[in-house]
């Protein structure tokens, strides 16, 4: 598995100066969640990013509930964490869902060396290996240089220009009743973007680990068709599943980081039911 590292290799690796560990868990419903479940326990040596503050910028009008934060305040968080262009990071959280987020927006910057921990915290607490509550001291700081892949994003107007197109599909990474409109426990309106077939962030897992590269090539086989896949979310979190997901089997994809709360910021933007 080419974007993941098992608890056994990272453990054998914990001591390597190139390697710094980051938790990224959160919960949707509870901003607090992820800095008191960091500050009680963590893998030794891990840092903490918050999906709030620290992946996602200032929410505006426009742009969605979690927009990309701004660049240059992001890349100085990495390098406050030690982190250079040739540092090898690996992230975790809880359930896989918080994770990609991170790794898409590494990748955005063109980071290479960067890996998501398979099972995550759980596996690793379950398995014995070393939690703490010390906080990590850098010991030099980073220097990193951006190298941004304007290929793996897409914006609103990017979206309805292509989303009709043959051979482009929009895949709406949400849970199927969110989907649908008939739960929506997050924004004003209810449903999805029109066009858009439903893929749920939550097949690509199978108790508590990602699937493997010949079970994603098999879920995926009928997406492969098209010539452009966009996932979409609701915040720009979900939909960076499914492109992990699409990576690992070697499959290019976009992500719209507004997201579906971007979409209904636009009072004339058409909204679709099931």
């Amino acid at each position: 598995m080419k974007n993941f590292i098992n608890t056994k290799c990272l453990f054998e690796n914990l001591e390597k100066d190139h390697i710094v560990i980051v938790d990224c868990r959160f919960d949707l419903f509870d901003p607090e969640y992820g800095r008191s479940v960091y500050e009680a326990a963590h893998v030794e040596h891990a840092f903490y990013l918050d999906m709030n503050t620290d992946l996602s910028g200032e929410k505006k009008e426009h742009g969605g509930s979690r927009p990309l934060s701004d660049l240059d305040v992001f890349r100085k968080k990495l390098e406050h964490m030690g982190i250079d262009n040739d540092t090898t990071i690996v992230i975790y959280d809880e359930h896989l869902d918080g994770t990609p987020r991170l790794w898409w927006f590494l990748k955005y910057l063109g980071h290479e060396k960067v890996y998501v921990l398979n099972g995550g915290m759980r596996a690793w607490a379950q398995q014995g290996y070393p939690i703490t509550k010390e906080i990590p001291k850098v010991i030099k700081k980073g220097k990193y240089n951006i190298k941004v892949d304007e290929s793996i994003f897409c914006d609103r107007t990017y979206v309805k220009e292509r989303k009709d197109l043959d051979d482009v599909i929009l895949i709406d990474a949400r849970a199927y009743e969110r989907y649908t409109g008939e739960n929506e426990p997050l924004y004003k309106k209810a449903g999805h973007i029109p066009g858009a077939i439903n893929y749920a962030w939550k097949n690509n897992i199978e108790n508590g680990f990602f699937k493997r590269k010949e079970a994603l090539e098999k879920d995926f086989k009928e997406i492969m068709k098209y010539e452009e896949i966009i996932f979409y979310c609701g915040s720009g979190i979900a939909a960076c599943v499914n492109c992990l997901a699409l990576n690992e089997i070697g499959i290019h994809s976009k992500v719209y980081i507004g997201s579906f709360s971007d979409w209904i910021s636009y009072e004339d933007h058409l909204i679709a039911t099931v």
